[in-house]
Order: C-alpha cells, then structure tokens, then sequence
C-alpha cells in the first residue's frame, strides 16, 4: 500500500472517530438538557428534546457515511452490503 493511500485510510478512520465521539457527546446532552428543562416546563422540554433527537439524527447518518468512508479505505468495495434501514 502506498504512503497516500495509507494516510487517506487513517484519515477516515479519524473520522469516523471525530463522528461517534459527537453523537456520545450530543446524546449526554440531550439527557441533560432534558432533565434541567423538565423540572422547569414540559412543553419547553419536549421542544429541546425533538431539537436534540433531530441533530443527533442527522449525526448518526454521518456516523454511517464515515463507516462506509472506513470500509472503502479499508479495501472493501461494497460497505454496507447487509445494511438495512429501519
């Protein structure tokens, strides 16, 4: 494997990694923010929590770009393949 090759490899693994440590950190705080806003307002709560939940959506597709971003410098050439949505 050439030197580019390898450094395009560990640079979508760091990827991936940036990614997944982002939705653990997003959904710490949705839990958090949850709880400080349900003692204060449930509507305001549910608003904050359907905000979080989309973002941490919209992550978790990242998170699986990334993998399949993974799966393709690791040499695979269809990542995914048994993946279905639910």
């Amino acid at each position: 494997m050439s030197l580019d090759a390898e450094m395009k490899r560990l640079s979508a693994i760091a990827r991936a990694h940036e990614v997944y440590d982002c939705l653990d950190r997003i959904g710490s705080l949705r839990r958090h923010l949850t709880a400080l806003l349900s003692n204060h307002d449930a509507a305001l709560a549910g608003n904050a929590k359907r905000d979080c939940n989309a973002f941490w959506h919209r992550l978790d597709e990242l998170a699986l770009r990334a993998d399949a971003t993974r799966e393709v410098a690791a040499g695979h050439e269809r990542p995914f393949k048994d993946y279905k949505p639910e």
